[in-house]
């Protein structure tokens, strides 16, 4: 993926997190510390990934932004999507609107919290670890 190929999908994943319904659940520096993080290194190979608080379905969750070898990708992440169809419901949204941006198979969601996955791997969770 060149840098310029990297920045549209930023762009495209910062439009779809704007637009999305419960956007103001989401931090007020979230662009930056989600998007802007990203840009900063741009031509990074070795995973970078940055997570924030959000809701689905006015329950807990969070967005992560990875960026690796093989690309960006983002997961979405609730453990109440589990039990609550709003929760995944408000997750499947989002996901269509990533999907358009990056392949589907770079959208993940993940019905469990990010703890765990981000620290093991040493990346952050802005509000949470």
């Amino acid at each position: 993926m060149t840098p310029g190929e990297k920045n549209r999908t930023l762009d495209g994943i910062r439009d779809c997190l704007r637009n999305y319904p419960e956007a103001e659940s989401l931090p007020g520096d979230w662009e930056k510390y989600l998007i802007e993080a990203h840009r900063e290194h741009i031509n990074r190979d070795a995973a970078l990934g940055r997570g924030v608080p959000c809701e689905f379905g006015r329950k807990p969750g969070w967005v992560t932004v990875e960026q690796g070898g093989g690309g960006i990708f983002v997961h979405l992440w609730s453990l109440e999507a589990q039990k609550n169809p709003e929760a995944r419901a408000a997750m499947q949204n989002l996901e269509g609107c990533l999907a358009a941006v990056l392949h589907l198979s770079k959208v993940w969601l993940r019905l469990t919290t990010p703890h765990e996955i981000h620290r093991r791997k040493g990346w952050q969770l802005l509000n949470g670890n």
